[in-house]
């Protein structure tokens, strides 16, 4: 009797370990997949980066919506949108603009096209991406410095005359996004 427990008990061990080796190569899997998406999405340009953190200048982190607050590249067109879904701005809670129109999302909505698309990968398979792009309301530039599996990625805008702006958010394949754009300049 003592053997047959014995026997089982080796038994039941030899599949808890089966089943957690399973789980730890399929995590692995689920991994190496976001990061080969996150690389194929990088290089093609066909990204968006949904903020559900916003900076600007040297203002606080402010939680928004990553459906109205996003940088969006599909190929060669860029937007730009912040929004805020009590129409105050999200940063620093009053009209965010007096003398323009707003996008219909409480905030603004810049379109433009890249003049310059650089991608720097690092030993560390991260990404650094330059964006200088053209608009109506003038010449930005973007920064996009983004982890391997596209999490927490920051891109930090800069323009003629716009303070600093930092999104915070994930990078998603420009197919999948749940983004709503409004009305641009």
């Amino acid at each position: 009797m003592k053997t047959l427990n014995s026997t089982l008990l080796l038994v039941f061990l030899l599949f808890i370990s089966f089943v957690v080796q399973a789980n730890i190569q399929k995590k692995k899997e689920i991994k190496m997949q976001a990061c080969a998406e996150v690389d194929s999405v990088i290089y093609q340009q066909k990204w968006v980066l949904e903020a559900n953190q916003v900076i600007r200048g040297s203002a606080r982190n402010e939680h928004v919506s990553d459906h109205i607050n996003f940088i969006s590249l599909n190929g060669n067109k860029v937007v730009i949108q912040i929004g805020s879904c009590v129409g105050l701005d999200p940063v620093y809670g009053q009209s965010i603009i007096n003398d323009f129109e707003t996008n219909n999302v409480g905030g603004m909505t810049i379109e433009g096209e890249v003049t310059k698309y650089k991608v720097k990968k690092l030993k560390n398979d991260n990404y650094i991406v330059y964006i200088h792009l053209n608009s109506i309301l003038g010449a930005f530039e973007i920064r996009l410095d983004c982890n391997k599996r596209g999490v927490n990625a920051i891109a930090t805008i800069r323009g003629n005359s716009m303070v600093k702006l930092q999104y915070i958010g994930d990078i998603n394949k420009y197919s999948n996004s749940t983004t709503y754009t409004g009305r641009a300049f």
